[in-house]
């Protein structure tokens, strides 16, 4: 519906006389009817946060929320109720004021600029020249023609008006030109299946940037070659906000070009069975690395010859985990940092102090049995022994011994059958 259709209905409204003292729809749908018919959106607010107000005020009373809830829901809609129709009546009043002399077939001067001067801003301001130049259009139309429409609004959801702003355009062609309708349509649909892409998948970012940089711009090039085609000669001016946009887009730019992509992103190069194998290395590096140098200097002792051991080791299989990951533009610090969650790093150092725990008896049941001359096997466990080794002592004993540890377990064979 349009402004002159609106204001020839919101007269015959008017002449209709007496006004009802209750509105039943301001009733049954409260807040959401002032919102719905433009009322007022003070309103809207008022009776939407009542209910909120007055449940939070009367709870200290009585603590029963759904109680107040629902007494302050039903005092709300019954205001709404009588209040509706005597403020609908100011809002058609000063409607038909106001747009009385809105003139939609009038002509309008639409933003005209060069066609190229429009892609390169939109490009180089990663789409937010887009808003920029639907604001200019959307603000001619209503200057011109009186219209009921906020240019601000319109040109933030730029990527759902588009379609409207086109058509208005078409009306003062000589000739509609499909192809503006088309472009349109494109538009908001790439625009959307961009950020759907973005939010679910950041293995589908490329196309998102695919979209923002070169995609979106060039669909708004027949639609702007249709506003020239009207306008005559393009604008070569540049107002102070629109430098000061294009400053700013220019700076993210920039920064987009210089910052490197999301981790996620990264990763998300390699294959699923590179990215198994890769995050189950990474938590035996970080085991290894860091865990028993944790735990141990949590108990008063430091490492200094298992992680020498350990990199021994495997220090060439590290080094070629390193190698892919930097391919990628990524590092084993930045991963253990970003990607590792704080409660598998806990889980890892919890599972270390355990299997340390597990050491010092094994050790302890050891020593028993050589003085009782029994098999390990057979000495009973004794919770008071645990007294016998510190915790200190026992990362001692595993710092000197730990290499025999690696190279005589399954933990030797970890790399066999990884592949980065």
């Amino acid at each position: 519906m349009n402004v002159t259709e609106k204001v020839a209905i919101f007269k015959k409204d008017l002449k209709k006389g007496k006004l009802k003292p209750f509105n039943v729809w301001a009733f049954i749908f409260g807040s959401f009817y002032f919102f719905y018919t433009g009322i007022s959106v003070w309103y809207f607010f008022l009776f939407f946060v009542f209910p909120w107000v007055f449940t939070a005020a009367l709870i200290p009373l009585y603590p029963n929320v759904w109680l107040w809830a629902v007494i302050g829901l039903i005092i709300s809609h019954i205001c709404a109720g009588f209040v509706a129709n005597p403020e609908g009546k100011k809002y058609k009043e000063n409607f038909i004021q106001q747009f009385k002399n809105a003139k939609l077939d009038a002509d309008v001067k639409y933003f005209n600029i060069s066609p190229l001067r429009l892609w390169l801003s939109s490009f180089f301001t990663l789409g937010l020249y887009d808003i920029y130049w639907s604001y200019r259009n959307w603000s001619a139309y209503k200057k011109a023609t009186k219209d009921d429409v906020e240019p601000l609004l319109m040109a933030l959801f730029n990527f759902l008006t588009i379609f409207s702003l086109q058509n208005k355009i078409q009306r003062l062609l000589p000739e509609r030109k499909k192809i503006n309708y088309v472009c349109a349509i494109l538009y908001s649909v790439l625009f959307i299946s961009g950020v759907v892409a973005y939010t679910l998948s950041f293995a589908l970012i490329s196309l998102l940037l695919m979209i923002t940089y070169a995609v979106l711009p060039t669909l708004l090039i027949p639609i702007q070659k249709s506003i020239n085609s009207i306008s005559g000669k393009t604008s070569k001016e540049y107002t102070k906000w629109e430098v000061a946009l294009l400053v700013v887009g220019v700076c993210c730019f920039l920064s987009s070009l210089l910052s490197p992509l999301p981790l996620e992103e990264r990763l998300s190069s390699f294959n699923d069975k590179q990215q198994a194998d890769i995050g189950e290395t990474i938590g035996f590096v970080y085991r290894h690395e860091q865990g028993y140098k944790k735990v141990c200097a949590a108990e008063g002792y430091e490492l200094k010859k298992y992680p020498k051991d350990f990199m021994n080791l495997f220090g060439k299989n590290i080094e070629e985990l390193k190698s892919a990951l930097h391919s990628r533009g990524i590092t084993l610090e930045e991963i253990m940092s970003q990607a590792m969650p704080e409660e598998l790093k806990n889980k890892i150092l919890l599972s270390v102090y355990d299997e340390l725990k597990s050491l010092r008896k094994a050790v302890i049941l050891n020593m028993m049995a050589d003085m009782q001359n029994m098999s390990p096997e057979k000495v009973a466990w004794k919770d008071e022994w645990e007294d016998l080794i510190s915790f200190e002592e026992i990362c001692n004993v595993f710092d000197m011994g730990g290499i025999d540890i690696l190279e005589n377990s399954s933990v030797k064979d970890f790399f066999k059958d990884k592949k980065f």
